[in-house]
């Protein structure tokens, strides 16, 4: 089931009625046309631009706004009640019958929150850093924030994967503002207790169509997405990541490989770098590459439990 941490909605502007004109913003654009704007960022980050001059309608929200259902995240079964939870702070009047025939998603975080059997973020950098099919092509990044891998070629579709600490970062001090608004703060910390979060932000709709299996020209309608049987984070993570190793064979190349990781200090961009000043034309450095990932993995994890990543997002629910 797809669950989602944030989505932007856009809608015919007819689907928000009552507006509380001391609660929004009017800003006026050329030709005196105008819209109103609501925006907050706690205790949850909720947007709404309503503009009937276009009629449009843009809802923008996080998984936060379920208050105590937050980890149930945003699904097919927790949608109308962010929209119940909108109409009951006063500002507006959203009409959710409507909004559930004709919202259009623009943008999404795919989310799930899964359990790996890791100390830390440190460690699963040691699993992660050597399988990146192609540091030219794919940037990886790791920080006190969680890991996250972005395609360079196409950062116009704004799609990028992150694995965090949920656990720890629930308990960060720019989330006190949600734990003190809900009811039930325990019961929330105890369910993302030793949780990873696995994040694919998308951002364009042309995106969300290609990793929701939709037609080139198909609507991303709000049900149909909800309702997909795709599974975007496994696509991204298989895109970006080799998740089985196998060093290869052959002491004469094995002993080339290691003194060649050695010169470059067991950077795996500068071998990169390396092996592309020699390489034919022809050649895939995704394949010439492997041997030199796997043997540093190899290296690295001697004494660890070798993670295979792709059947957790697999098995996720």
């Amino acid at each position: 089931m797809i669950g989602l941490d944030a989505v932007r909605l856009i809608t015919p502007a007819y689907c928000l009625t009552n507006l509380n004109k001391d609660s929004f913003s009017i800003t006026y654009e050329k030709g005196g046309k105008s819209y109103y704007k609501y925006q907050q960022k706690i205790p949850f980050a909720l947007t709404i631009i309503h503009n009937e001059s276009r009629n449009r309608l843009t809802l923008d929200f996080t998984a936060k706004i379920l208050l105590d259902n937050y980890p149930s995240l945003i699904t097919t079964h927790t949608i109308r009640e962010c929209l119940e939870n909108i109409n009951c702070m006063g500002i507006c009047q959203l009409n959710i019958d409507s909004i559930m025939d004709t919202a259009i998603v623009e943008a999404c975080d795919v989310t799930k929150d899964v359990c790996i059997p890791i100390h830390d973020i440190k460690e699963l950098d040691k699993h992660l850093a050597t399988r990146v099919k192609n540091n030219k092509k794919y940037t990886y990044k790791v920080d006190n924030n969680g890991i996250s891998v972005v395609h360079n070629a196409d950062r116009k579709k704004k799609t990028r994967l992150k694995i965090y600490d949920k656990a720890h970062e629930i308990t960060l001090s720019k989330n006190n503002p949600f734990l003190t608004k809900i009811k039930d703060k325990e019961k929330v910390l105890d369910y993302f207790m030793d949780k990873y979060r696995v994040e694919v932000s998308i951002g364009t709709r042309a995106t969300i169509r290609e990793y929701f299996g939709l037609g080139k020209k198909a609507k991303t309608l709000l049900t149909v997405v909800l309702n997909s049987c795709e599974n975007p984070i496994l696509t991204l993570y298989d895109k970006f990541f080799y998740d089985t190793i196998t060093v290869a064979k052959g002491k004469k190349k094995m002993a080339e490989r290691c003194a060649l990781l050695q010169k470059c200090n067991y950077n795996l961009q500068e071998v990169e770098a390396s092996l592309r000043e020699h390489m034919n034309p022809n050649d895939s450095i995704s394949r010439l590459m492997r041997p030199y990932r796997e043997l540093l993995a190899k290296q690295e994890l001697d004494g660890l439990e070798i993670l295979n990543i792709h059947d957790i997002l697999e098995g996720a629910k």
